[in-house]
């Protein structure tokens, strides 16, 4: 794949995001946020937080998102 994800002109916010989050495609995620955003992740070790889309995508979507174990199928 090309880092960009593919979208169908009828797929739900929820897919889009999906597509655009496994593609990594960072425009695509900041594209689904408003700006300004109040972005909240409580996780067991810390409270993400962010206040526009951009930073949410960089600093906690996609940074989190480069950690994660990959799942074989």
């Amino acid at each position: 794949m090309n880092g960009k994800a593919v979208v169908s002109l009828t797929a739900t916010a929820g897919e889009r995001f999906a597509r655009a989050l496994a593609a990594k495609d960072s425009g695509a995620l900041c594209a689904l946020l408003a700006d300004p955003v109040d972005f909240q992740a409580p996780t067991p070790g810390r409270h993400w937080q962010a206040g526009t889309g951009r930073q949410a995508v960089e600093e906690i979507i996609l940074a989190r998102a480069r950690l994660a174990v990959p799942v074989l199928a």
